[in-house]
Parts: C-alpha cells; sequence; structure tokens
C-alpha cells in the first residue's frame, strides 16, 4: 500500500439554470438564472491498493457566479452565488500509459459517490440579501492524465462531472429546487509518501 495526499483546483462550469421556487399555500414560481463559471479548490488523502486501483476521500469546494436572478424573496432581479462543498469518497483505475521524457504518463478514470454537504445560492437584490441551502446524495466521474515523477510527487490534469440534481434548498418562506450539475476542468499536485 502506497499513502499519498493531494491539493487540486481549477475552473467550475455550469449550464444556465431554472430556479423553482415552493411557497406553502402558493402556487411555485420559476426564473430563469444566468450562470457563469468559477473557480474550485479542494484537497484529498488516499491509498494505491496496487499499481492500478486507488481509493481516496476528497473534499472540494465550488463557486460559480449568478447574474440577473429573479426571486419571489426580492423585489428586483439580484445577482450573487451558486456554491457546493462535496464530500466524497473517490475510487480510480490508472491504466498502463507511456513515457513522455522518461516520466511516466498514465489515463486515469473514476468514479465518486458522497454528499454535497452544502448546496448554497446567495442572492441580493432590491436592496435585500436571501439565501437558500441544503444537502444532498452526489456522485461524481472522472477522467484525466497522470505523471508520476520518481520524487514521490505526481501531477495530473482532467474533467470532472458531478451531479446533486436532487437537492431542496431551503430559504425564506419556502424551497429552491435547481439542476446542479457542474462540470470542472481540474489540476491537480501530489506526493505518494
Amino acid at each position: 500500500l502506497q499513502f499519498y495526499a493531494e491539493a487540486r483546483g481549477g475552473f467550475s462550469f455550469m449550464s444556465d439554470q431554472t430556479f423553482r421556487f415552493a411557497r406553502a399555500g402558493l402556487s411555485d414560481a420559476t426564473t430563469k438564472a444566468k450562470v457563469g463559471s468559477s473557480w474550485m479548490a479542494g484537497a484529498a488523502l488516499g491509498v494505491n491498493l496496487n499499481n492500478a486501483f486507488r481509493v481516496e476521500a476528497e473534499y472540494l469546494y465550488r463557486r460559480n457566479t449568478l447574474k440577473n436572478v429573479s426571486t419571489p424573496a426580492l423585489s428586483a432581479p439580484g445577482s450573487g452565488d451558486f456554491n457546493s462543498v462535496f464530500i466524497m469518497g473517490n475510487a480510480y483505475y490508472d491504466f498502463e500509459g507511456w513515457k513522455f521524457s522518461s516520466v511516466p504518463v498514465r489515463p486515469v478514470i473514476g468514479l465518486g459517490l458522497g454528499v454535497a454537504q452544502e448546496i448554497d445560492v446567495d442572492l441580493t437584490g432590491g436592496g435585500r440579501s436571501v439565501n437558500y441551502s441544503g444537502s444532498d446524495f452526489a456522485y461524481q466521474a472522472l477522467a484525466g492524465v497522470r505523471l508520476e515523477y520518481d520524487s514521490g510527487w505526481y501531477s495530473s490534469v482532467g474533467l470532472r462531472y458531478a451531479n446533486a440534481s436532487k437537492a431542496r434548498l431551503k430559504g425564506p418562506a419556502g424551497t429552491l429546487r435547481a439542476n446542479y450539475a457542474p462540470i470542472s476542468t481540474v489540476i491537480s499536485i501530489g506526493y505518494r509518501f
């Protein structure tokens, strides 16, 4: 067994959303939300089980911007952010690859299960601020390439698709539902002990 620690960061992208607001005693309200890209960052601790399989525990924070969002809780369209904290268990398969200037390069695929411990929508508009937040089951799929250096250090680059689309976010006088499914580009650096 070989343990490793890794820091990772990158950019988070998400399609524009249709927010559905459910309010007690009133009909649901829907609104379009323009979602912008922003950053993500996190860390992981893991173990190589053999030359191909490894598992890890991951903590990851994502942030996306929101623009021109209408909500029954605000008197005017607002802007804000659409954030999340994912706590995941990931499993990877590292394929035999090739060498680039004597550095092994290995294609990687992976799957993760866990919890979106907090999905958070913060909005400001019309002189007011509101917050909707909630948690739910989450999963993700990952793919990329990993460069393994002789010193014990390694780096990787990849893409990941995450999904926690069933979350109901609680807020002022009701709940908000949205399709939370970001795609992220990720660059990582780690060390094998």
